[in-house]
């Protein structure tokens, strides 16, 4: 999906808002940083894509719109009225719908994040309790 219409969309949810594509871009940003905390990635942040590195910009396509229509706008919303002074009442209603959906996609995703957007190192430990001893396994 285009960024442009990504952030229609957000302002669309904004009850009419009409933030530029630059104004937006700190409370997208945040949305990214979360979503890589969540799946251990290292998706481009928006203010990251550009055509330099990323071929198909302007279309922000490291997500399916599912995600992108689900996660990333009432993600980016939520961050808005959160600091807004008068988006107090509105700032949890998207933060419950931004939290919803985003264990959904995390759910969905965590299996199949593309190699070159995987966290540099992801692994659990396993305790025999029979011997009590640690056993270190990376997964990449």
């Amino acid at each position: 999906m285009e960024i442009a219409k990504i952030c229609t969309l957000i302002n669309q949810s904004l009850a009419g808002e009409m933030l530029r594509q630059d104004e937006l871009m700190l409370y997208m940003d945040k949305v990214i940083d979360d979503i890589n905390n969540q799946l251990n990635s290292n998706y481009p942040t928006f203010s990251e894509y550009t055509s330099e590195f990323f071929p198909d910009y302007p279309n922000y396509n490291v997500f399916p719109e599912k995600y992108i229509r689900s996660v990333i706008v009432p993600g980016a919303a939520y961050n808005f009225y959160k600091v807004d002074e008068e988006g107090n009442n509105t700032a949890p209603l998207f933060r419950q719908e931004y939290q919803t959906n985003l264990f959904y996609m995390v759910r969905d995703m965590m299996d199949s994040v593309p190699p070159k957007f995987r966290g540099r190192c992801q692994g659990y430990t396993h305790m025999d309790s029979e011997s009590l001893t640690f056993e270190m396994k990376t997964l990449w």
